[in-house]
């Protein structure tokens, strides 16, 4: 072979074949592109500067980890498309005289022809397109976009040596592929046609069984911490029903089409339903993921814009007011001196400094986690823990309550008054906890400040109980340090205000640290001989809210970032699989169609069969990904719980806008896309 033949070889089967070629290089582009930014977003150095540079830098590792894994599967496909698409062009190069080695000579140059030009022009449109990527990153970020341009060295090399070893094993795959096939095989490949598939009831019955459990859990799953356990048990579960229905119940549902004589005898209905059922199998498989990653990419994108968009209300849960402090006690001994110095030293510090504040809020409170049982709730250790079964009591005193609404409530002792969170009522009279029996005098209809007792406790049922005294809810505390321990809840007390100039609050800090840390000095030592207390059972933080907001955004927005970035692989996964599946269908029924022309068929008559089978066919893993999405809903908002973003409504739109843009562009494809599988078939 004179040098440099399997070279020009190689380029001129590539041109032959550019219109599977094109979109493939493109992909591996774009996938070479999107690694090269998230690594370069990774090791700026930066994001050190920013807030929550930690979190945001974890995102980004933990997106290129992803972005790796579903690049290999994606591009793993697509190669696989090829070979096989080509197996009857090698067969005849073969024939003609060469030898395997040979053919795996000239895929090798085609392997790295398509390596070099997509790892080159990936990295260079990277790195044209990082400035753009870091500055969008900086505004979810809400930070400002530092001046300057730098091209990582790191974020090069590992991209060369990630894609590198991509399409190494993509030729060692294809290499395999034609290895081990004969001429004769890989001559009547293109010629071997799809016995009719059986119907399969036991597969569509799995089918549905699996989808049933899936959305069953979704929906029954009412505790936050019960759905994130349970979550990726639901998302196996529609995977695999969805697979299952694709192969098994779209083959029982084309039958009975077929069985309708009025439907199936008619020219469109009859070419698109009978070609369909001979090659179900194929497609169901490349329906079911075009389906799967459509849901990837809905839910994605409107979870992380959901929660991004809600950033400040989630801020504003969990710090209710612009100065928030929190004091802890976990002793034996209580003393009402503590809490009472903090309320002072704070009010001293606002007298002092002429400071102007506004909703001031304070109260002492008991946090307790129990297992609910009817009107039982658990709290003993050795109790079997169930998620749907965890709640949260948060216990105050009577004079807090009162004095906190403005009313005059009494209480006897051992009554209580009882509000509850979610809207499923308490159906009992009694509340039990640690061998203690109390009378539920009146269920309230509201709560004051639930978002100061309750913004670590957005995942779990939340009972809020109003004791009749300070003894009672010491008793609790005193009862439930004997159960644990030292892992036992502690006494709480908060103190917030909002400040009408934010600029005061690090003075406050300041003052309130130094005046805090010598308070607690002399308590101490008061205290050494009376009672076994140490720096531990004495704790307090003040929290100013703006400050925390950096860390929000970095966490919300890189979340967002990364959702953005997966879901474009996502989406361009889906372009791919659609484009491929219209071309080797289109390839697959040239010929037919060919007949059906010589035997009287009409173009127009093509044209509207093809309209007839993508319509019917199509738009079906769209529809399913809409209804995935919607039962996806009920846990995912739950789990998001978690995160304090209880704005369900927000995240309603989120979805319903993300599902109407997706639906948009999936339209758009799919107008693309039978167009060039109509070229094929018309020719």
């Amino acid at each position: 072979m004179k040098k440099g033949f399997y070279r020009k070889f190689a380029v001129d089967c590539i041109r032959k074949n550019r219109k599977m070629y094109i979109p493939y290089l493109l992909t591996c582009i774009i996938m070479v592109t999107l690694f090269y930014i998230i690594q370069s977003l990774s090791t700026n150095t930066g994001l050190d500067d920013v807030y929550g540079a930690t979190g945001i830098i974890y995102m980004l590792n933990l997106g290129t980890r992803l972005l790796v894994i579903f690049s290999a599967i994606f591009l793993f496909y697509t190669n696989n498309f090829l070979t096989k698409q080509r197996r009857h062009e090698f067969g005849i190069y073969n024939v003609l005289g060469l030898e395997k080695r040979h053919i795996a000579k000239i895929i090798f140059h085609e392997t790295v022809i398509i390596a070099g030009g997509s790892i080159i022009c990936g990295i260079l449109a990277g790195i044209l397109l990082y400035k753009l990527a870091f500055a969008g990153l900086m505004k979810l970020l809400n930070t400002a976009v530092p001046l300057g341009f730098e091209i990582s060295a790191d974020a090069v090399i590992h991209t060369v040596i990630l894609f590198a070893v991509i399409h190494l094993i993509l030729f060692l795959n294809a290499f395999r592929q034609i290895r081990f096939s004969n001429t004769i095989a890989l001559l009547g490949s293109s010629n071997i046609g799809e016995k009719e598939p059986k119907s399969k009831w036991l597969l569509a019955v799995i089918g549905v069984i699996s989808l049933v459990l899936g959305y069953g859990i979704s929906i029954r799953m009412t505790n936050p911490l019960g759905a994130f356990s349970l979550f990726f048990l639901a998302v196996l579960l529609v995977i695999i029903g969805t697979y299952c229905l694709f192969t098994a119940g779209s083959i029982i549902w084309l039958k009975s089409m077929r069985k309708k004589k009025s439907f199936y005898y008619r020219a469109d209905h009859f070419i698109s339903i009978s070609g369909m059922i001979y090659r179900m199998k194929q497609n169901a498989a490349s329906l079911a993921s075009i389906c799967i990653l459509s849901t990837m990419v809905i839910v994605a994108i409107s979870t992380t814009l959901s929660m991004y968009s809600g950033c400040d209300n989630i801020l504003k849960a969990m710090y209710p007011r612009e100065v928030n402090t929190s004091v802890t006690y976990n002793s034996d001994n209580y003393s009402d001196r503590y809490f009472t110095s903090t309320r002072t030293i704070l009010q001293d510090i606002i007298d002092q400094e002429q400071i102007s504040v506004s909703d001031t809020f304070y109260i002492t409170y008991l946090g307790l986690g129990a297992l609910q049982e009817q009107d039982s709730f658990l709290t003993n250790s050795r109790s079997q823990v169930s998620f749907n079964d965890l709640c949260v009591l948060d216990f105050i005193t009577l004079d807090d309550y009162n004095r906190i609404t403005g009313e005059q409530q009494t209480l006897d002792k051992n009554e209580i008054l009882l509000y509850q969170e979610s809207d499923a009522g308490y159906p009992y009279d009694t509340l039990k906890i640690m061998d203690r029996t109390y009378k539920v005098k009146q269920q309230l209809d509201h709560f004051p400040d639930t978002d100061v007792l309750a913004s670590n406790n957005a995942a779990v049922e939340t009972y809020y109980i109003v004791t009749d005294s300070q003894n009672t809810l010491l008793d609790l505390y005193y009862k439930n340090r004997e159960i644990y321990g030292e892992n036992a809840s502690d006494l709480d007390f908060y103190y917030g205000f909002d400040l009408q100039d934010d600029s005061k609050a690090q003075q406050i800090a300041d003052k309130f640290n130094q005046a805090f840390q010598a308070e607690k000095q002399a308590f101490l030592a008061e205290h050494k001989t009376a009672q076994d207390t140490d720096n531990s059972d004495l704790f307090a933080r003040l929290t100013i809210r703006d400050q925390q907001r950096g860390s929000f955004y970095s966490l919300y927005g890189g979340m967002f970032f990364i959702g953005i970035f997966l879901s474009m692989i996502f989406l361009i996964a889906t372009i791919l699989i659609i484009y491929y599946k219209q071309i080797s269908e289109g390839l697959e029924d040239a010929r037919r169609f060919e007949i059906m022309q010589k035997v009287g068929l009409t173009k127009a008559e093509i044209k509207k069969s093809i309209r007839s089978q993508v319509l019917m066919v199509f738009f079906l893993p769209l529809v399913m990904a809409g209804i995935h999405s919607a039962f996806a809903f009920p846990i995912i908002s739950r789990m998001l719980r978690v995160l304090a973003m209880t704005n369900v409504t927000s995240f309603i739109f989120c979805l319903i806008g993300t599902f109407a843009i997706f639906a948009v562009i999936y339209i758009i494809i799919y107008m693309i896309t039978a167009k060039s599988y109509y070229k094929i078939v018309s020719k």
